[in-house]
């Protein structure tokens, strides 16, 4: 069933790392029906160059606030950019205290899928978080800023196929 899958709980060490860059998790996590995705960018219905349209999530490591434009069309490619907003409140053990770490994500994404299947090819984030992390050792600053380039190169269906 392409809808269900079962994926094992992620590792919560790892909850720190990963909220460093929240537009990237939809990549490792399925998607939901109507979330974007990289099989699924463009909202339903007729899109044209030039609309808007927004997304927006709680779920369990925080709030995703995201608005999307259609920049333009090729023969061949989608183009389209995102901005968005997110905060994260993660807990994780370190030298056996708990340490909270609160962070607010600003992003910038430029987003190349491919037209005929719709299917993310190129996604350019940029990161600005801040924040702190707080344990009973005291609380420390946060201060992030990343960009991240992802290429998604599509296997040809041959590739799939038991041999």
């Amino acid at each position: 069933d392409p809808v269900h899958v079962q994926v094992a709980r992620a590792d919560k060490r790892l909850a720190l790392v990963n909220n460093l860059v929240p537009a990237i998790n939809n990549l490792v996590q399925p998607p939901l029906p109507g979330t974007p995705s990289i099989f699924h960018l463009l909202p339903p219905g007729n899109t044209a160059v030039g609309d808007q349209w927004k997304y927006q999530c709680d779920n369990e490591a925080g709030k995703v606030d995201e608005k999307y434009r259609l920049d333009s069309l090729t023969s061949d490619r989608i183009y389209l950019s995102c901005e968005g907003n997110a905060t994260t409140v993660t807990q994780t053990q370190v030298m056996g205290h708990t340490q909270t770490t609160t962070l607010a994500h600003t992003y910038h994404s430029w987003l190349k899928a491919d037209r005929a299947s719709g299917i993310l090819l190129e996604k350019k984030i940029q990161v600005s978080s801040t924040g702190s992390s707080k344990s009973q050792l005291g609380a420390v600053p946060v201060t992030e800023t990343s960009t991240v380039t992802i290429h998604i190169t599509p296997l040809p269906p041959e590739q799939f196929r038991n041999k």
